[in-house]
């Protein structure tokens, strides 16, 4: 009982270190895709954000809406 109790623990933070993994890496794609370093994903770096998450997102079996994202970014474009 007591290994089954640790080991539930362990898988615990497991997942919770991979979705911290998981944020980082999206964080990371989104800065990187800010080439004019002004905290805002403007029209023209749109597409190759939605590219670039695309391409992360793809081995985790997410597939990423570009119109809703799209749509999303022309809503609120502010990364800050």
């Amino acid at each position: 009982v007591d290994l089954v109790n640790e080991n539930e623990l362990v898988l615990d933070q497991m997942k919770l270190n991979l979705r911290q993994t998981f944020v980082a890496a999206m964080a990371r794609v989104v800065m990187r895709s800010d080439n004019d370093g002004d905290m805002k994903i403007d029209a023209r770096e749109v597409p190759l954000l939605a590219l670039r998450l695309q391409i992360q997102l793809e081995p985790y079996g997410i597939k990423l809406d570009a119109n809703k994202f799209n749509t999303m970014i022309r809503e609120d474009n502010d990364i800050s």
